[in-house]
C-alpha cells in the first residue's frame, strides 16, 4: 500500500510539472506569434524604404 502511495505522489508531482510546462509553451507559442506578425510588418516597412531609396538615388542619376 505505501508503495501505490508513493508511486500516485510521484505521479502527481510529474503532472504537475507537465502541467508547468505546457503552460509555459503556450506562453512562448503566443510570443512566437506576436513576433511573427511584428517581423512581417517590419519586413513591409522595409520594402517600402528600398524602393524610396530605389527611387531617390535613380533619380541622382539623372541629375547626375
Amino acid at each position: 500500500m505505501h508503495h501505490i502511495k508513493t508511486m500516485e505522489n510521484q505521479l502527481d508531482k510529474a503532472l504537475v510539472g507537465y502541467s508547468h510546462l505546457q503552460a509555459r509553451n503556450a506562453k512562448e507559442r503566443s510570443e512566437i506569434d506576436v513576433m511573427r506578425k511584428q517581423m512581417k510588418k517590419q519586413i513591409h516597412v522595409n520594402n517600402g524604404y528600398n524602393k524610396e531609396i530605389k527611387v531617390t538615388v535613380d533619380n541622382c542619376k539623372k541629375v547626375n
